[in-house]
């Protein structure tokens, strides 16, 4: 799908609405990921957002707040790389939480079921306190090695208190402190302690000295922390590993848990704003009734968003818009734009409700000026190569929008190749709805088959009631416009001056125009009646050449008979040989004299040139060469024949 498209029609700020409604990290990571399908996926989605909104009626409520943003530690299980204590609770909440929300929602068919990861999300609950750290009685080997510390250390701590107050006179301060993990004491610079020096103060006048009576108890301390932590490291690494060996199926469950909360998000905004799940149809054709740009429903509320009624049927291959500026055409546009988008996406939509069919493509143009300074393209320039590539790329499964489209250029011409820009796109089966302020492409789509025009319609006071009347053309009205917002007078009675001059010219021209139309089409219709009249001129001269090869051949049957009777009245066996031989050079002779005018196939056939065509038999002068084809003059007529059926004469 074209991005420019959806940023051109706003669809991730739609997307970003409906991302309120979600709960978890895994659903925004799964709403980032919506984009229209056109396939039977959205169809799958829609049913899906069907089922949450039965679900929600009956006031279920899974717990999607709950799922853990445990996206980087499954991808360090998925790595290889050893998990913390945190991480590891990360991955019990995501496999409890999604067993709770595999209750609630089971009928969803999103969520795979987790009950048989439940005994290592217990045993990780068990192992671990809420900040991660490994309780005591993770296992008994643990709880002994932490009792023996605790013991150890009371002995070191009371051994240290000891020995301070043995060296009370050397000491700065009698304050047991820790330096690289061993208790030391504060000993003056200017004493020379029996011990080990661990570090001094930023001043040098204190050193830190672990005394000689206490190495050996703080050795055994420091031995008991060793063995502490390689049992923590174990016990981690175990946990670690099951984990691990289920990393695809906990990816799974996480994924699917976003997935499920984003169905459950669509559900609720559906709810919430009263948006109905499109419906999806085969042939082309579209029913929007009472739908709300969600944009505008978000910012101003249903009480001051105007809805929009809109229904054609699969003939319309171009819509457009006409009105006065802020009459509410652009928005209309989008209404219609985000209701396929939504409906090739998954996505409800505020609307009473909503019948189309899945585009493959979409396409929006000139909502924005794209002008590179840097290629030396203008605006215009740029919005011409971007609707070139469209053509060139659009099929029956398209929809483009327009808005005001080559509007920016001279508006009869930009009228007319607007107009042969969207008939284009209908010939290849694309379907366009577009806006625009262009008298003569209003004019031209007015009696084009195929289009169809919405005219914006005012209220008594001349103000824009937001609504639309299919087939029905409305004005600009910005003369009007100008006067409603205070414009002075003296330049709106100008600018009514010179339209009247203009209509003049404008009543003129669109006369001539007229003219020009009714002429073309009596040529045309001579040109009809010309290509007929050659058509039976063609049939007569082929049914003429039958009749005449079958008398020939007709003939040659007769005069061979006629010989072969003759013959049987011979008595003799000579005089039988000898007439059989003369039939026999005579009927050579009748069929050479049929087949000689087609002995001599022309190889490279020359324009002006005479030809005779087999099998009819017809001469001809041959007129022109198309491919394998050949057009040759017989009489007043011309015949299309096969360039190989043409002999020299």
């Amino acid at each position: 799908m074209d991005e420019k498209a959806l940023a051109r029609l706003e669809f991730q700020r739609f997307l970003e609405i409906i991302g309120e409604f979600v709960s978890s990290a895994p659903g925004r990571t799964a709403l980032l990921r919506v984009r229209p399908t056109g396939s039977q996926e959205a169809v799958r989605e829609h049913e899906l957002t069907r089922k949450a909104l039965e679900l929600l009626e009956e006031e279920v409520s899974p717990p999607f707040y709950d799922v853990p943003d445990a996206g980087k530690t499954l991808d360090k299980l998925g790595r290889g790389s050893a998990l913390t204590g945190k991480e590891l609770l990360e991955i019990s909440q995501l496999v409890m939480v999604g067993a709770r929300i595999y209750d609630a929602a089971e009928s969803l068919g999103i969520i795979p079921d987790p009950y048989y990861l439940v005994p290592l999300a217990r045993d990780i609950q068990s192992t671990f306190g809420p900040d991660g750290e490994v309780l005591d009685d993770a296992t008994p080997a643990l709880k002994r090695l932490r009792e023996a510390k605790r013991r150890q250390r009371q002995r070191v701590v009371a051994l240290m208190e000891r020995v301070a107050d043995k060296y009370r006179d050397s000491l700065r301060d009698e304050v047991i402190t820790i330096k690289g993990g061993r208790f030391v004491l504060a000993f003056s610079s200017s004493v020379k302690a029996e011990g080990i020096v661990h570090g001094y103060s930023r001043t040098t006048e204190t050193q830190y000295v672990e005394p000689l009576e206490c190495v050996e108890e703080q050795n055994r301390l420091v031995r008991l922390e060793d063995e502490e932590r390689e049992e923590v490291a174990r016990i981690i690494s175990g946990l670690t590993e099951r984990a691990r060996a289920n990393a695809g199926f906990l990816r799974e469950l996480y994924e699917a848990l976003g997935r499920a909360d984003l169905v459950w998000a669509k559900a609720k905004y559906a709810k919430a704003v009263g948006a109905c799940i499109p419906q999806i149809i085969k042939e082309k054709g579209l029913v929007l009734k009472r739908a709300c740009h969600p944009l505008l429903l978000s910012v101003r509320g249903p009480d001051k968003t105007v809805p929009l009624d809109l229904r054609i049927g699969p003939y319309v291959k171009a819509l457009i818009f006409t009105g006065p500026n802020a009459g509410g055409k652009t928005v209309a546009m989008k209404t219609v734009a985000l209701a396929f988008l939504a409906g090739a996406s998954g996505l409800p939509y505020p609307a009473e409700e909503v019948r189309l069919w899945l585009p493959d493509k979409v396409f929006a143009l000139g909502f924005e000026e794209d002008q590179s300074i840097e290629r030396g393209v203008s605006s215009f320039t740029g919005l011409l190569e971007e609707i070139s590539e469209v053509i060139k790329e659009s099929g029956p499964g398209t929809v483009a929008f327009f808005d005001e489209v080559l509007s920016s250029t001279d508006p009869t011409e930009g009228g007319a190749l607007a107009f042969a820009i969207l008939k284009k796109l209908a010939e290849t089966g694309a379907t366009t709805f577009s806006t625009t302020h262009l008298t003569l492409l209003k004019n031209l789509a007015s009696g084009e088959e195929g289009f169809l025009t919405a005219a914006a319609q005012l209220g008594p006071d001349g103000s824009p009631t937001y609504s639309f009347k299919l087939g029905a053309v409305a004005e600009s009205y910005a003369i009007e416009s100008a006067r409603r917002v205070g414009f002075p007078e003296d330049v709106i009675l100008l600018a009514e001056a010179a339209m009247e001059g203009y209509g003049e010219e404008m009543a003129r021209s669109a006369k001539r125009v007229a003219e020009l139309e009714s002429e073309l089409r009596a040529r045309l219709a001579e040109q009809k009646a010309l290509l007929a009249k050659a058509e039976a001129e063609r049939e007569r001269i082929i049914a003429s050449a039958k009749a005449e090869a079958k008398r020939i051949i007709s003939e040659a049957r007769k005069e061979v008979e006629e010989l072969g009777r003759r013959l049987r009245e011979e008595s003799k066996a000579e005089r039988r040989l000898a007439v059989a031989r003369r039939a026999r050079a005579e009927l050579k002779k009748a069929e050479a004299s049929f087949d000689k005018r087609f002995s001599v196939r022309a190889e490279n056939p020359e324009p002006g040139k005479e030809y005779r065509v087999s099998p009819i038999g017809v001469v001809g002068e041959l007129i022109e060469l198309r491919g394998k084809k050949a057009l040759l003059l017989v009489g007043n007529a011309t015949l299309e024949v096969d360039s190989s059926s043409l002999y020299e004469l």
